[in-house]
């Protein structure tokens, strides 16, 4: 479908529809649930393995830094994934979060191309978690 400004926005609702569903489809997106992202916040030992890559600016950030440590939660906005990726664990499973998950399925498609595969979206990120009120939010 052709970009047409008169009738239709520059990024079509419809045309990101369909791309997430392609990468969903094609394996190039790999998620984690709600359900079990919200378990293992819990309880970090029923999985110990995982990071998670936080995507916002640092000022939105760093209270979840603080609250678990840079071993379980790092801020990498997401304007300097490219020129800093070489900090990225190789040996834990990242958890990449943004508000919204649009972002992070960006970035993952990104690490893979790096050959950093050991990675999931948490689809809906933010947004969705706030909803929920979870008791582990930082103040």
């Amino acid at each position: 479908m052709a970009y047409a400004p008169p009738f239709a926005t520059a990024l079509d609702a419809l045309n990101a529809a369909a791309n997430a569903a392609d990468n969903l489809a094609a394996g190039r997106l790999r998620s984690v649930s709600i359900r079990d992202f919200l378990s293992w916040m819990e309880d970090f030992a029923s999985h110990p393995d995982w990071v998670a890559l936080d995507l916002r600016h640092p000022n939105e950030t760093g209270s979840f830094v603080e609250r678990y440590g840079k071993e379980k939660w790092l801020s990498v906005p997401y304007i300097e994934i490219r020129d800093r990726y070489q900090e990225l664990p190789k040996d834990k499973t990242m958890l990449i979060i943004c508000d919204a998950g649009t972002r992070s399925s960006e970035i993952q498609i990104v690490l893979d191309y790096l050959g950093l595969t050991n990675n999931l979206v948490l689809g809906g990120g933010f947004n969705v978690i706030r909803r929920m009120g979870v008791a582990w939010w930082p103040n």
